[in-house]
């Protein structure tokens, strides 16, 4: 064995040959690779550096290496944004199922029934009670809707007379109508058909029957010329218009007056007036 022997400036410069000799040049790693060994960069004395504040020394030296990388990098982060927004995208997009709200839930309860036991009896007398009730309830609505009705038909004659006497007065002359009434009317005075002829032949020369016959010298109105003819107006208002109220008139006075229409006509064919 040799003792060891401290190493020279000369031992160091002679190890560095041979390294030289062994490699072809101190700098072929930088010439090959582009990049510088870390270890040969840094001292060793001085403390270690973060990844960040060595990344401008692990970046190539040469242009066209550096902008590769950079173009690199660039393309890597637009690549990585435009992901992002196409899964932003579609999740906006994707339809949303509308939310259905459930119906409230009711809870119907079931009609309670009272139990009863078999030997207990019924009381049947409730049920006469409201059977009676309902009865006398039924007719009280009968009667009343009877009222009602009574009092509908007497205000409807109401109105219907009240519309006749509003109504303007209407000049009738019908002398067989006339005729047909009179005949009706003899079995109240106790005349039988045989008068009847008297009544037309009398009527017949005094008016011919028509209801709005006038004298011109004596001013006797109507069928049966009443003298004046306002006496007519004790039957109805109607006295000028009406022939059932002129025939009316009529006949009372020839009953009065004459006894029957053949009396009356009698005496018209002794003075030419009755």
């Amino acid at each position: 064995m040799t003792a060891n022997r401290p190493r020279t400036t000369d031992g160091r410069a002679a190890a560095r040959s041979r390294a030289v000799r062994a490699t072809g040049s101190p700098r072929s790693d930088e010439r090959t690779t582009g990049f510088r060994s870390s270890a040969a960069a840094a001292p060793s004395g001085r403390p270690k550096r973060s990844i960040l504040s060595q990344l401008p020394s692990l970046l190539p030296r040469t242009r066209g290496a550096r902008a590769a990388v950079v173009g690199s990098v660039l393309t890597l982060t637009l690549a990585g944004g435009l992901a992002a927004q196409a899964s932003i995208a579609a999740q906006d997009t994707t339809p949303v199922a509308p939310t259905v709200q459930s119906a409230p839930e009711v809870k119907l309860s079931a009609p309670q029934f009272r139990k009863v036991s078999v030997g207990q009896k019924f009381d049947f007398s409730v049920l006469a009670t409201l059977s009676s009730e309902s009865v006398s309830a039924g007719a009280e609505a009968s009667k009343s809707a009877r009222e009602a009705a009574s009092q509908a038909a007497a205000l409807k004659d109401a109105v219907d007379a009240l519309k006749e006497e509003a109504a303007p007065p209407k000049t009738v002359d019908d002398p067989a109508a006339a005729q047909a009434f009179a005949a009706t009317q003899l079995g109240k005075y106790g005349w039988g058909a045989g008068e009847m002829p008297c009544l037309v032949t009398l009527w017949t020369r005094e008016s011919g029957w028509k209801t709005t016959a006038q004298n011109a010298d004596s001013g006797a109105y109507g069928i049966v010329q009443a003298l004046p003819g306002t006496k007519m107006a004790s039957v109805a208002p109607d006295w000028q218009t009406n022939y059932k109220t002129q025939i009316t008139w009529g006949l009372k006075y020839v009953s009065e007056r004459y006894g029957s229409p053949c009396g009356a006509l009698g005496f018209h064919y002794a003075n030419n007036w009755y």
